[in-house]
């Protein structure tokens, strides 16, 4: 069938078909006016965008960031409990590795022996063993085979390939890992004083979880990082690119990989990534011992799009078990499991081990789990109860004593759905970040401490990680350069944590660009008769949320209710970080500002008091103005004045409810 196409008939389409035209010199003077007219446009529309340009930003060496930006940061508290996110949330079945791979052959640290079980069901067992390590080109390097009948010792590398039969012709074929003390290490080094002993520093990341969320799924881990090792979280940790590389080179370099040698895979004549500037080498200057360690070895962070590492980058280094896990994983049959462990656990066995063979050594170890939570919304799940009992193991086995102790994620969830709901969007760009200092830390370097609680809710970046892991060496005499030396940086954009961080320290100041910085701006809610009645609405739904969580203690603490509300504020996301939909090239470089994201919601921040008690708090409430709802969590909810009421001091009212309760017996 032919379909007629229709074109709009143009005012001076005589003056187009000059045959048809009655006078030539008017179209001809039709054609120089619109032409005229077309160019002055032109002109106006192009001096007016780069007159705005220069006044509304400034190119920086991460790109450009808007004057906008630089206002007194507030970052939103965002409630835990959130029915449209929760939608996306279920809790994964318990991983049961039971049924898996079995093993004949298990490590303890550098030996390895054929299991009594194994020797039981098949009588006389032989293996062969071919230890592995890193090679060229990203490929693995074996060693000759060695058989044996009793057990073996590992001597060249962590890992093996192991081969065994039994005397009945029954076959058996995996890999294991295990630990084994590097022979290039010398001898433990003298404490210069007993008072200040070395520091060793372990960070731990998960990726892909928001700081809600990782209180939301890994709750076990939570608590046991927050009451028992005294975790201190940072509440405003922000991140400042799109994805794990983007986070994680700035953190372990102190620069932008745009600002590093080039390394990129398909560009012809790039270098390997040794090139960069790694925080683990100025921990080897020092003589620490190191490890480096990431799963998912397809889309590691130095591999994915990057050339990778020519050789073992630290003294310890698990790349090699996991491109041989990969090639083998269709012989082990249950999703997640290394045989009859969680694959998770592998990694925390090899850092557990890292941590005890080097007793008495200063150690770095920088670690990364990517098979859980990279490409899943809930799986990480599975792994809270051994992630708790691995850190309780590291406290009991004493290898935390010395130890700044951080786990961390590189940045929230990137699944589409959830970041084109409002509080999914500002969850991706609030990791989860955590610090736990041995006991001895707060006095031997108190002003460093109190700096660093003070810290704790000003705007930080992982350049500020990776300041203050190089101020961990100055604090032991490093001669590291003092910070903004490097031509390319900002002084600004790296601060220690350590040292105190400006309390109006803006998303300019620190480097970050507007389609990643979460903080807000505010304006002062207007005195009508529907925004007070709105104002009201608002602030009781945070007093019910109060009520709800004291109920529990009805016989101690009082009912309370609105006394005056003292302020209320809109805050104000910036409009690039709700136009943002994601990245248009593979190397996450250029920002695709296409979102059709519906707002929907704001977000308002209210202070007010209460009676009985007088009580002042301070909550940020989101209010969907579509269907008329508001929402608030407690752990938006804070006291902003000091004073406590009796009962508070009693056993039987538990800490969270302290700051929330005011006692019956107090109400004179």
């Amino acid at each position: 069938m032919l379909i007629r196409r229709h074109f709009p008939t143009f005012p001076f389409k005589k003056c187009i078909n000059p045959m048809r035209a009655k006078s030539s010199s008017m179209c001809l003077l039709v054609i120089v006016l619109i032409w005229c007219a077309g160019i002055s446009i032109s002109l106006y529309i192009r001096s007016t965008i780069f007159s705005n340009l220069s006044r509304s930003v400034y190119l920086s060496p991460g790109g450009i960031v808007s004057q906008q930006d630089k206002r007194t940061c507030i970052v939103p508290k965002l409630p835990l409990e959130n029915k449209e996110l929760s939608k996306y949330y279920r809790k994964p079945p318990k991983l049961d590795c039971n049924y898996g791979y079995n093993t004949w052959v298990s490590c303890e640290k550098s030996v390895c022996k054929i299991t009594a079980a194994t020797k039981r069901a098949y009588g006389k067992v032989a293996c062969s063993f071919k230890e592995f390590m890193q090679g060229p080109d990203n490929e693995s390097r074996f060693f000759p085979a060695v058989r044996i009948t009793k057990q073996y010792n590992l001597t060249k590398s962590d890992f093996a390939e192991v081969e065994c039969k039994s005397s009945e012709g029954k076959y058996w074929a995996g890999l294991v890992s295990g630990f084994r003390r590097d022979s290039s290490v010398g001898k433990v080094p003298a404490v210069k004083n007993e008072e200040k002993p070395l520091l060793d520093v372990m960070m731990f990341g998960i990726s892909s979880l928001s700081r809600n969320d990782f209180i939301r799924k890994l709750p076990q881990t939570y608590r046991y990082l927050t009451q028992t090792l005294n975790a201190h979280v940072l509440e405003s940790y922000n991140i400042i690119g799109d994805g794990k590389a983007h986070n994680l080179i700035p953190m372990l370099t102190g620069s932008r990989e745009v600002e590093l040698p080039e390394t990129r895979k398909r560009i012809t004549g790039s270098s390997n990534v040794h090139v960069f500037p790694f925080i683990w080498n100025e921990y080897k200057t020092m003589h620490y011992v190191t490890a480096f360690n990431e799963d998912k070895p397809g889309f590691a962070t130095f591999n994915f799009r990057l050339k990778g590492f020519v050789w073992p980058p630290t003294t310890h280094y698990m790349r090699p078990l996991y491109m041989v896990f990969e090639k083998q994983q269709r012989f082990y049959q249950t999703p997640f499991c290394w045989g009859l462990i969680p694959q998770h656990q592998v990694m925390l066995n090899y850092v557990r081990d890292f941590m005890l063979t080097y007793e008495g050594y200063p150690k770095f170890s920088f670690s990364f789990l990517s098979e859980l939570s990279e490409g899943y919304v809930n799986l990480i799940s599975v792994a809270d109860e051994d992630v708790q009992k691995w850190l309780e193991e590291l406290k009991t086995k004493n290898a935390l004593n010395n130890t700044i102790l951080m786990i961390f994620s590189d940045h929230g969830t990137q699944f589409e759905d959830i970041r084109n709901i409002l509080e999914g969007k500002i969850e991706e760009r609030l990791p989860f970040f955590s610090f736990v200092f041995p006991e001895w830390f707060p006095k031997t370097y108190p002003e460093q401490y109190e700096n660093f609680k003070k810290n704790r809710n000003r705007l930080t970046t992982p350049f500020d990680i990776h300041e203050t892991l190089r101020d961990v060496l100055r604090l032991q005499g490093s001669e590291a350069s003092p910070v903004g030396t490097s031509e390319t940086q900002n002084i600004t954009r790296a601060l220690s944590l350590f040292q105190r961080i400006p309390r109006d320290r803006t998303c300019a100041d620190a480097n970050i660009d507007p389609q990643w910085c979460i903080c807000l701006s505010s304006e002062w809610v207007p005195q009508t008769p529907k925004i007070d009645y709105l104002k009201e609405e608002l602030t009781n739904v945070a007093i019910n949320k109060i009520n709800d969580f004291t109920s529990t203690q009805r016989l101690h603490c009082s009912k309370i209710m609105l006394k005056e509300i003292l302020w209320i504020k809109n805050l104000v996301l910036n409009e690039k970080l709700l136009k943002y939909k994601g990245v248009k090239d593979i190397d996450g470089f250029q920002p695709d500002f296409t979102s059709n994201m519906n707002k929907s919601k704001d977000i308002y921040q209210i202070q007010f008091s209460t009676k009985p008690g007088n009580f002042i708090f301070r909550a940020d409430v989101i209010y969907n103005f579509l269907s008329g709802v508001a929402d608030t969590g407690m752990n938006t909810i804070r006291r902003i004045d000091n004073e406590y009421s009796g009962c508070v001091m009693a056993d039987y009212i538990r800490k969270p409810l302290k700051e929330f309760c005011f006692c019956k017996n107090d109400q004179g």
